[in-house]
């Protein structure tokens, strides 16, 4: 039993030791001063480098915008004339209100299905 107790007073010493900080003359705190620094610089760059794209990608865009008018002025696009609620047999109408909600269900149920074998 006294064996035990010298060896763990022996283990506390030897540890004590490594919890003192180790005396390094301001090295680390210079290595840690550069390295925001430099992180601080990454990120100026970073950002300079969105917004300059971004600007430049709206440029380039903005100049597109006559050409996609007249395209669009040379479309002819007839939309058909969809009947009136009023007009459709009531039984019709609880048809497509079933399968939509059956579409729902099945949608509901593959997702939880998917998500569980995640």
């Amino acid at each position: 039993m006294m064996m035990q107790e010298t060896d763990d007073n022996r283990f506390t010493d030897l540890l004590s030791e490594y919890a003192a900080p180790i005396a390094d003359d301001g090295f680390s705190e210079a290595v840690l001063k550069a390295a925001a620094i430099e992180a601080r610089r990454i990120e100026r760059m970073r950002r300079a480098a969105i917004y300059g794209g971004s600007f430049v990608g709206g440029i380039i865009a903005a100049s597109q915008i006559p050409m996609l008018v007249s395209m669009v002025s040379k479309v002819n696009v007839r939309i058909p004339a969809i009947p009136e609620v009023a007009s459709l047999p009531v039984p019709q109408w609880s048809a497509i209100g079933g399968l939509v909600l059956l579409g729902f269900v099945l949608w509901a149920v593959l997702d939880r299905q998917v998500s569980d074998n995640i």
